[in-house]
């Protein structure tokens, strides 16, 4: 069974090689290690049948050849290091990006009001719910004029407007949280291309909702 995305990013972030004799040290291919020609500086992890990059992989190559003094080796895995944690800090964006737009749709969406264009002036035209319309209409009301199914309808609408707003508030808090966490992973320089990337994808699938 295919590993899940959740599921592969759980196994890159975790590092565990084999020993420099084992036989599965022996089975690893050429590829995986920085030094294919002496099988040494491991830096890949087998993730879903493919031999795939791993960040911990990287930062211990780099500590071991600092430590054995061989420069090239270190400044090759930082190099790459960098890279990687620049694409992930990418990835992290749309993902934000991504969750941003599924959460809180387009920007000025009101609770109850669909967004269409008129199809000969193009501009958008806002159209109200038959439940948004009924609840409204039953606000104008009186308790002693509304029947016992009409205060019914209007206390379940009311409801669930709440517990949607409840919903909205954590999911902002949940973004913010998300947001802060990639701010102190990736570094200034990343998080800058983080941002640029968010504020493209974010502009990206407003001008397609807006369009639709």
């Amino acid at each position: 069974m295919a590993m899940t995305e959740l599921e592969k990013r759980a196994a890159r972030m975790k590092w565990d090689p084999p020993a420099p004799v084992s036989d599965a040290r022996k089975e690893m291919p050429k590829s995986a290690f920085l030094s294919p020609s002496t099988r040494t500086f491991p830096y890949k992890v087998l993730i879903d049948g493919q031999w795939v990059v791993s960040e911990p992989g990287l930062k211990s190559a780099i500590s071991v050849a600092n430590f054995r003094g061989n420069t090239s080796i270190s400044a090759r895995a930082s190099k790459m290091l960098e890279n990687l944690t620049s694409d992930n800090a990418e990835h992290s964006a749309k993902d934000i990006a991504n969750d941003f737009l599924i959460h809180y749709g387009i920007l000025g969406m009101k609770w109850g009001i669909r967004r269409d264009r008129d199809s000969k002036t193009g501009l958008i035209v806002r159209e109200r719910s038959a439940d948004y319309k009924e609840t409204r209409a039953l606000r104008r009301k009186s308790i002693s004029e509304m029947s016992n199914a009409e205060l019914k309808r209007y206390v379940e609408r009311m409801d669930l407007e709440t517990r949607y707003k409840k919903i909205e508030s954590q999911n902002i808090s949940k973004g913010k949280a998300v947001a802060n966490n990639v701010l102190k992973k990736f570094g200034d320089r990343a998080v800058d291309k983080a941002i640029t990337i968010t504020l493209d994808a974010a502009a990206e699938q407003l001008k397609r909702k807006a369009g639709s």
